[in-house]
């Protein structure tokens, strides 16, 4: 990191840039809500934060370091920022593109079904301030312009239909006013194990905000860097995806 950038950092921003300027290789993993942008109303309108794009660009330039972007968002949403040179994992992990290589944990069949009735179910609702968004893999439910008393029917009519989801081996997924209905078996912390292992050689370092990425926290071996207030299993923690900018932009090992 530049010294004068490094000298500007305040509180455990200095402790995150020491520990990154003391690895020889970095592979570095970074949720995308939350972490490189900012949490907005409309989801679809999310964009990486100024000068995040271009610090992950001259990052992923060189040999030692590499650069994961790891979301519940669709990989093809992903593309609109992170065309190239880029490892995706979307939907939570249930896609990952590294290279020309990938994988895709495909849905069965009955669990697509269970999928298009439960977002049809919801768009009839058609409750106030709760934003239904339709994925290959997984449904999500975005409550954050929601009334209480609709967040609160929403909560009650996710639990009643944890059971019926089990049996079609699928589950709920709790996050920051959203709920998904996701394959049971895919993770954030899956799919980060499984290209740490890959790459031994560097040392693997997540920045995340949500309680979707504890599961990655939690990994042996995995540096976790927590955005914002919360219980956590991190090492590190950053107040702000303003932080995380602030420290990748200046970084140099």
């Amino acid at each position: 990191m530049d010294e004068k950038k490094f000298k500007r950092l305040e509180g455990k921003a200095v402790n995150i840039a020491a520990f990154l300027r003391r690895k020889k290789r970095l592979f570095l993993f970074f949720d995308f809500d939350g972490t490189i942008s900012e949490i907005v109303n409309s989801p679809p309108k999310a964009v990486p934060l100024d000068g995040a794009v271009d610090a992950l660009n001259r990052l992923k330039s060189r040999e030692n370091i590499k650069i994961a972007i790891v979301s519940g968002r669709e990989i093809s949403f992903l593309r609109n920022f992170f065309p190239k040179g880029f490892t995706l994992v979307g939907c939570h992990g249930a896609e990952i593109a590294e290279g020309r290589r990938g994988s895709v944990k495909k849905l069965s069949p009955a669990q697509k079904n269970v999928l298009e009735l439960a977002a049809a179910f919801f768009k009839a609702a058609s409750a106030r301030g709760i934003f239904t968004e339709e994925k290959k893999f997984s449904l999500a439910l975005h409550y954050r312009n929601a009334s209480l008393k609709t967040s609160a029917l929403l909560m009650k009519i996710a639990k009643e239909i944890k059971p019926v989801l089990k049996k079609f081996s699928l589950e709920i997924l709790s996050g920051k006013k959203v709920l998904e209905i996701r394959a049971e078996g895919v993770s954030k912390g899956d799919a980060v194990g499984k290209l740490a292992s890959a790459h031994k050689d560097y040392a693997p370092v997540y920045f995340g905000d949500d309680a979707t990425d504890e599961d990655v926290f939690r990994l042996r071996g995995v540096t976790g860097v927590k955005i914002g207030s919360g219980k956590t299993a991190a090492r590190f923690r950053l107040a702000h995806p303003k932080n995380v900018v602030e420290v990748i932009g200046g970084l140099k090992i």
